[in-house]
Parts: structure tokens; sequence; C-alpha cells
């Protein structure tokens, strides 16, 4: 028994935070479901990291996951430390001091996250430039190939370089001046009038996602505040940014399509909504507030897909970003107001 318990303590302090939250949100749905085989049991907790737990231990396998997310944000939050200032990123220079490797100078910041910073970059040839910099020991390892793999398909903003110097990464890419988030958190910012144009909006973006995933590549991060809206140029007017948690694409829970696929339909029903909890597998929301979103389209046909769509259990969801495209082609034009619209 020691050493059984030694090999579930070894699992558990291998696994990603983000998997780690995934995880969790599949063994709640077993939980939630009832009547649960030793199987399926087995099977979910096999897919979570943890293999060898019966039903009878799913409530100790979803204390140990949630366990093992709140340790992991701890230590996460304990390495970056406190907020620091923009300009520790561009160590020995202010930003109006350092030279870009001839392509102009960094100008006045226009974005920054938990690992990065955004830039204007001024005085160059290119027009609508950006840079993201962001420390070379926090930066993605598969982001450039992310980034490269990202060009010349819709939807997505152009880059164009990256060089790296003083520890820092400094990565290249349009800047979308006209563009503004489409949101924050579980709020949607930009709700549209019809349901027919919230819809392809998301049409949109499941054709970029499409043509991502043919080359290998999950976005992983597709939230409202990774989405980028310019309202002059309608549903074509979206764009996907920030490739830092992009992963190559596998058969590993966190690394499948799957997983673009239903963060897009919850975006989808901010967009008709204006507010949609549980945004991607981290399950914010409960599933009575996301039935409660759904409930208030009042189009019963779309409203059946997107049920789908975001349905707690993976293997019902659609599996593709096109298949999940082509169940909403046909909503493409309808009058419908949405609920919320101004």
């Amino acid at each position: 028994m020691a050493a059984t318990y030694k090999r579930w303590v070894g699992h558990w302090r291998k696994l990603d935070p983000h998997h780690a939250r995934e995880a969790l949100a599949r063994v709640e749905a077993l939980r939630q479901r009832g009547n649960v085989s030793d199987t399926e049991a087995r099977d979910v907790t096999h897919k979570s990291g943890l293999p060898g737990w019966s039903k009878t231990r799913l409530d100790r396998v979803a204390l140990l996951l949630r366990a093992r997310a709140q340790t992991a944000f701890e230590a996460h939050a304990s390495e970056v430390g406190p907020a620091r200032p923009p300009s520790s990123f561009l160590p020995g220079a202010t930003p109006h001091q350092r030279g870009l490797w001839g392509l102009g100078r960094i100008g006045r910041q226009i974005g920054e996250g938990t690992h990065a910073t955004l830039w204007e970059v001024e005085g160059g040839k290119e027009r609508n430039l950006a840079v993201r910099v962001v420390r070379a020991s926090e930066a993605g390892n598969f982001e450039l190939r992310a980034l490269e793999a990202s060009q010349g398909l819709p939807f997505f903003p152009r880059y164009f370089r990256t060089h790296e110097a003083d520890g820092l990464r400094f990565i290249f890419v349009e800047n979308l001046k006209a563009f503004s988030t489409l949101g924050r958190a579980e709020d949607v910012r930009f709700v549209p009038e019809h349901l027919g144009d919230a819809v392809r909006i998301a049409v949109n973006l499941l054709r970029g996602l499409r043509a991502l995933h043919g080359r290998g590549v999950v976005h992983g991060d597709i939230y409202p505040h990774n989405l980028l809206f310019n309202r002059a140029l309608g549903p074509d007017g979206i764009r996907m940014v920030d490739l830092g948690n992009a992963r190559p694409l596998e058969e590993h829970f966190t690394r499948r399509a799957d997983v673009d696929v239903y963060r897009t339909a919850l975006v989808l029903v901010g967009l008709i909504t204006g507010h949609a909890p549980g945004w991607g597998v981290h399950q914010t929301g409960s599933r009575e507030e996301v039935e409660a979103c759904l409930q208030s389209i009042r189009v019963p046909e779309l409203k059946a897909v997107l049920r789908r769509a975001v349905s707690p259990e993976p293997t019902e969801r659609f599996p593709t970003a096109q298949a999940l495209r082509d169940a909403l082609r046909p909503f493409e034009n309808v009058a419908e107001r949405t609920p919320v619209a101004p």
C-alpha cells in the first residue's frame, strides 16, 4: 500500500497545472453524472495523470487535482513575484533609447501580460509594427514554431522575426492599432445586434483554427482577452493573438484540437449573451450558469448545436473545427436579435 501511495504522489507532483485544471473538469463532470462504472473511472483518472483509481475514490482524485492546481498556481506566483515595472524588460535602457536591429525604436507601451509587455515600434520602414518583449527563460519553446505556422493563415496577425538579447526575447508582430480586445475574463465587450453576425465571427475563428490545426499546432488559449476585434470590418474583423501557450497537435488531452473548438463555442455563447461562465476547460463557472446562458438563446436549433459544443463530456462535443463550422453555417444569416443587443 505504501508503495502504491508513493507512486500516486509521484504522478501528482508531475502534473502540469493546466493539465490538472483540465483533468479536474473531466473528473467533476463524471462525479456529477453518477452511475459511473469502474472502467469509466479508471479511464478518466488515467487520462488525468493519476492512473489506477476506481469510482469509489473519484472524490479523492478531485481533491488531489484541485490541490495540485492550487499548489502550482501559488508556486508560480512565488516565482514571478510582485508586479514589476514594464521597464524592467529593458535593462540598462529606457524604452525610447533602445534600437531594434535596424527595425526602429521602441515607442509607447500598448499592452502587458503576466510574462510579457507589448510596445509600438517607431521610426522604422515597416508600418504597423509592434514588439512583444518577454524574458527568454519564461518564453514558450514552441511559440516561435507556432508563430511561423500561423503565417498566411486567415484571422491571425502577421509575424516578422525574433531576436534575443540580454536574456530577453523580442518578437516582432503586426501592430493591430485599429483593433480592441473582445473582452476580459467572462465578459464580452462587443455583442453583435443579430445572431447571424455572432455566428459569422465564430465561423471565421473556426476557419483560422482549422488551418492552424492543419499545420500541427493547437492555439491552446482561446479566450476573449486573446481575441481582437475591429467593428468597422464586421465579422471579418476578428484576430487571434498570443500563441505563447500553443502546443503541438497530439492525442494528449490538453493538446487536442477539440480544446480550441470547445473554447470557441464558449466565445460564441459570450458573443450572443455578453457573458459565459466556464471559459475553456478550466470550468470557472457552474454548469447551471452555462445552461442559463444557453436558455437565453431563442433559436432552438442553434441552442442545440451550442449545447453539444459546450457539453461537460468531451466525447460528446464536436471533434474538429470543421465539424463545428459546418454545424454553424446554416445560422450565418439569422436575423434574430441577440438577447442583450443594444
